[in-house]
């Protein structure tokens, strides 16, 4: 198997903004340049400025859903991306499940990430270590907890298989669900 990293990390001390830790790579960062999304069938398109916003709005296939999520903070676009019984306003997809949520958030990726952007400088930077998203909301699908380090990381997995790409390694055969356990 196809090796991302060589280094194994334990969960560092990691600088905190009131009671959420912080995280250089964090969903709630902005793009370089908003990540426009054009409407099919209209002239109209809707530009993202971080991959949250993006992520939360994309679960939904309804663009006037999509719209509430292109101007409002990351942190409120998370919220607003719950099911309404929980608060939200995502009726999901049909067809949304663990690898329709992967291939959006590697879409998101992908713009954040690419080269000729700060991102990308920041993310060749880290050499061969290992991407782990630690933090203490407990997310253990896209990170890993730093009480226990339990979770899936697929957040950090698809960091260091762009990673890997970017540097002309033949990435086609990992499959996040798959190596991600």
């Amino acid at each position: 198997m196809l090796e991302l990293f060589k280094t194994s990390s334990s969960p560092p001390p990691l600088p905190s903004r009131g009671r959420w830790h912080f995280n250089w790579f964090s969903n709630y960062q902005p793009f370089d340049v908003p990540l426009a999304v054009p409407i099919i069938g209209t002239d109209e398109v809707l530009y993202f400025k971080t991959v949250e916003n993006f992520f939360q709005a994309m679960k939904s296939d309804d663009p006037a859903i999509w719209r509430q999520f292109e101007n409002v903070t990351p942190a409120k676009a998370k919220k607003m991306g719950q099911s309404p019984s929980r608060g939200g306003i995502i009726t999901l997809r049909p067809n949304y499940g663990d690898a329709m949520a992967i291939m959006i958030m590697e879409h998101a990726l992908r713009w954040k990430w690419q080269p000729g952007t700060s991102w990308h400088e920041k993310l060749m930077a880290t050499g061969d270590d290992e991407i782990v998203e630690w933090n203490n909301w407990n997310d253990k699908r896209w990170g890993r907890t730093i009480w226990k380090s339990e979770g899936t990381n697929w957040l950090g997995w698809l960091l260091m298989k762009l990673r890997a790409e970017y540097r002309g390694i033949d990435v086609s055969e990992v499959d996040i669900l798959k190596i991600a356990v």
